[in-house]
């Protein structure tokens, strides 16, 4: 499956893109920023995560794509819905963005895809993301896509065993589509 932005495309995941992006993952600046990876033992840890993460992916509780450039034609990053509640009709959307990319306005048209694909597509209700509070960048690209501040979960998660706040973030189905229809860019 294919989604086409104006910069990016988003596309199922090859094994040539997670080679090109395993030297992203474990850069420090995206380790500190994202949840993939709570310890520095990135292997042992990621060993875990990927075993959730294919559960996950067969169950049908994650959506996932790598982002790649118009321009580039490799992936610089990945996009996924996860812990899809198929009930109540929520997601969870995580991503992160190779350094290099950043400012290029990457992140934030993945972003406006996976909302189009999950709201239009999926009959998702709602989507919602959590960011460290130190993650400025990604905390700014939820907000341009109009996601609400929902709330700070103090001290949820351990990073490096440091336990970290955690920013919440919402949006609605109600929302995405009266601003798409009010502005009609995506």
């Amino acid at each position: 499956m294919k989604l086409k932005g104006e910069k990016i495309t988003l596309k199922s995941p090859s094994i040539f893109d997670y080679k090109n992006l395993q030297k992203d993952i474990r850069s420090d600046d995206i380790l500190k920023s994202v949840s993939i990876f709570k310890h520095p033992n990135a292997d042992s840890e990621g060993f875990r995560r990927t075993i959730d993460f294919l559960a996950d992916f067969l169950s049908g509780r994650r959506k996932y794509f790598v982002i790649a450039p118009i321009n580039v034609k490799k992936a610089v990053g990945v996009i996924n819905l996860s812990s899809i509640d198929w009930i109540n009709k929520n997601a969870q959307i995580g991503y992160w963005i190779g350094k290099e990319h950043w400012g290029k306005g990457y992140a934030t048209e993945a972003i406006k895809l996976v909302l189009k694909y999950g709201f239009e597509n999926m009959g998702l209700h709602k989507i919602y993301a959590t960011v460290f509070e130190e993650n400025i960048g990604s905390k700014k690209v939820l907000e341009k896509n109009g996601f609400c501040f929902e709330g700070i979960k103090i001290k949820e998660e351990l990073k490096y065993g440091d336990p970290k706040d955690l920013h919440s973030y919402y949006i609605l189905q109600s929302k995405y589509l009266a601003e798409r229809k009010q502005f009609k860019n995506v």
